[in-house]
């Protein structure tokens, strides 16, 4: 990301103003990236990509658990299921963890007929 803060370690110290700021240039920076990849993918698109990647990743984070993604996500469970089922994305436990993945979950988030780990 070059010299640009990463979002994500932002300190809760800064303004509301600086954080909204660097939200604003980083989102854009991202929906400009995301339109080249995508050959001109239009907002809407980018905007559905991004919420299924922010409910994987909620889901990645708290072990599959749907009802604390959805408190953590500030929405209603019945909302979450919705969106996860709009999305196709399916919460896989497997037996054990995969140790040529590095990661110690037992938990694969698959997207569509993407895997996720």
């Amino acid at each position: 990301m070059g010299d640009r803060p990463n979002p994500i370690f932002l300190t809760a110290t800064s303004s509301d103003e600086t954080l909204e700021q660097e939200f604003e240039e980083e989102s854009y920076r991202f929906f400009l990236e995301y339109r080249v990849a995508r050959k001109n993918a239009n907002l809407k698109d980018y905007i559905e990509s991004l919420e299924r990647a922010v409910i994987s990743r909620a889901l990645r984070e708290l072990d599959g658990n749907q009802k604390a993604a959805a408190r953590f996500l500030g929405l209603k469970y019945t909302t979450l299921n919705e969106k996860v089922k709009k999305h196709r994305i399916q919460i896989v436990k497997v037996a054990e963890a995969d140790p040529l993945s590095g990661s110690d979950k037992n938990l694969r988030i698959r997207e569509g007929n993407n895997q996720i780990t």
